[in-house]
């Protein structure tokens, strides 16, 4: 395996869609950029800088701008994490999941399989 890709995933998690991996909870670095993109995409933001505060084993700080950031809450069953945009209170959730002894958080999929029509 590519030595970009180690910590990654390579198969869809058990009973669900294909969920796109994020990056991993004790690992994230300011250079993930598929959490970029995707808090970019969601919020409408730009990132001028990014730096990572951790505050404890549950909340990271994870700034796009010199005053403005994120706050990723990692729920006590460690099964989900909340971005909350700390200027305004919008949220986004995303799934954990412990895998290999690592904590990798994945975007939730846009619709659930069962929401699908039946053919």
């Amino acid at each position: 395996m590519h030595a970009r890709y180690a910590n990654q995933p390579s198969f869809p998690m058990k009973n669900s869609a294909m969920r796109s991996y994020l990056f991993n909870w004790e690992k994230i670095e300011n250079n993930d950029k598929k959490l970029k993109e995707h808090l970019k995409k969601k919020f409408g933001i730009e990132w001028t800088e990014t730096r990572i505060e951790r505050i404890d084993d549950n909340n990271i700080k994870l700034f796009f701008s010199d005053m403005n950031c994120f706050l990723l809450s990692l729920n006590d069953k460690r099964t989900m994490v909340r971005a909350t945009l700390t200027d305004d209170g919008r949220t986004d959730d995303f799934i954990a999941k412990m895998e290999n002894g690592d904590l990798n958080v994945y975007k939730k999929p846009d619709k659930p399989m069962d929401s699908f029509p039946k053919m």
